[in-house]
């Protein structure tokens, strides 16, 4: 009597909580499904007219990225954003070395004269070719020569005692 007394409390227990979960079950799946078919068809649908859109557009410049100027060269290729800039008239008049930046070393210029001739066209001063007037250890000064002979200007390049390039600074 006792075994027939457990088996039906079992028995009881399983019916009573199979009742209470089925429907919670079934009406929380049907939600779930349904909301989630439909945002992925908007989905779909979006990504489709924005593809549309672009196969439309005229203007393909503002999808494809253009050649670097040479400021940007200088700054983020050569330098690799390490330096700060100074800038008079849309030019180039100055460079530093910022520490704080956390970007690594400074950069080795180991020609100066080439540094300024390759990238003269963006520089404070216009010229066309360089003369060393000064070097020291930690400094170079260069004579900036117009067409026709004059010195038009000076570039100071300073350098770390590793002999890093640390700043330049372009007067007239």
């Amino acid at each position: 009597m006792a075994g027939v007394l457990v088996a039906s409390l079992f028995i009881n227990q399983g019916l009573t909580s199979l009742k209470n979960e089925t429907p919670a079950n079934e009406s929380r799946g049907i939600a779930s499904v349904g909301s989630n078919l439909e945002s992925e068809s908007n989905r779909i649908k979006w990504e489709h007219e924005m593809a549309e859109q672009v196969a439309r557009e005229t203007r393909v410049m503002a999808h494809i990225a253009g050649k670097p100027s040479l400021r940007d060269e200088l700054l983020f290729g050569m330098l690799a954003g390490r330096y700060g800039v100074d800038v008079v008239d849309g030019r180039i008049s100055g460079l530093e070395w910022i520490s704080t930046l956390g970007k690594g070393e400074p950069v080795v210029i180991s020609d100066g004269e080439k540094f300024l001739i390759q990238f003269k066209n963006i520089w404070a001063v216009d010229f066309s070719k360089v003369r060393i007037a000064s070097k020291q250890t930690q400094q170079e000064i260069y004579e900036l020569i117009d067409s026709e002979g004059r010195t038009v200007g000076r570039a100071y390049l300073d350098f770390d005692p590793d002999g890093r390039f640390t700043s330049l600074k372009i007067s007239k």
